[in-house]
């Protein structure tokens, strides 16, 4: 496998990474109150370890990429400082509507005996490094990426 060939196994995701006009499209609809929640297509594996062992082995080739612990600062970036979607909205997206989806009704929102957590939210800019980060991968897609905000603590 030349090195470019084993460089894009990284990037192996389904549904696939789509055009510049699909994203913008997501982003649209998101604004629009069309989509109900934001999921992740995560799969913290190691590169090394894995992707590149079961390159071209559709049963057990890895189909994700690492990202959970950056999803909500990379969602925060662009759609809530980058295309101004209130920030209710990012918490409804992010927090609220998955709850509700997967019936973890004590989850979501804050209320008496409810079980959900308060997070404590930094607008502050940071530049992706893999060495700082705590999932079990050994890359990053975002590595050198400048985002903005991120939790700075959760009480729950």
């Amino acid at each position: 496998m030349n090195s470019s060939l084993k460089e894009s196994t990284k990037y192996l995701v389904y549904p696939p990474l789509r055009e510049i006009r699909d994203n913008k499209a997501l982003i649209k609809a998101a604004l629009e109150g069309t989509i109900d929640l934001i999921a992740s297509d995560h799969y913290s594996c190691s590169y090394k370890d894995h992707k590149i062992k079961y390159y071209n082995n559709e049963i057990n080739e890895a189909k994700g990429i690492p990202g959970i612990q950056l999803r909500p600062s990379l969602i925060y970036k662009i759609l809530v400082k980058e295309n101004d979607l209130p920030v209710e909205d990012f918490v409804r997206l992010m927090s609220y509507s998955p709850s509700r989806i997967f019936s973890l009704y004590d989850r979501g929102y804050i209320r008496e005996g409810g079980a959900g957590d308060i997070v404590i939210w930094s607008e502050e800019k940071f530049k992706v490094s893999q060495s700082e980060l705590s999932e079990a991968a050994d890359y990053t897609p975002y590595e050198g990426m400048e985002l903005i905000g991120r939790p700075q603590y959760v009480i729950g």
